[in-house]
């Protein structure tokens, strides 16, 4: 689904319809699945993510949602994507933006050979 929605960013980031690229990238009975989970979730305007559409109703989801920012907090992040190493036990300094893969495999190597 990661995919249908980053390649798609910029058609459903216009008109809001993201229903139609989760819709494509999942089969029938797990996107029915998804719809109930984010009923209560979703918002009149692509651009709203608060209130809930519906006074009272609650998003299943916020709590998950809460504890990704607070981690976030902790981090900080400040940019996407952000990413952070741990390497025995120590916490190094948090990164950010696009880094290759290439790059980002000789990092790794060179941490697990310290």
């Amino acid at each position: 689904m990661d995919t249908a929605l980053y390649e798609n960013v910029r058609a459903w980031g216009a008109d809001g319809n993201i229903q139609k690229y989760v819709a494509s990238a999942l089969n029938p009975a797990d996107f029915k699945r998804v719809q109930k989970i984010v009923a209560g979730c979703l918002t009149q305007t692509p651009q709203e993510f608060r209130p809930p559409l519906q006074a009272g109703q609650v998003c299943s989801l916020d709590a998950f949602i809460n504890q990704d920012i607070a981690l976030g907090k902790q981090v900080p992040v400040q940019a996407t994507p952000t990413y952070v190493f741990t390497k025995r036990g120590q916490r190094l300094a948090p990164g950010s933006g696009f880094v290759s893969w290439p790059l980002m495999k000789q990092f790794i190597d060179s941490l697990l050979t310290q």
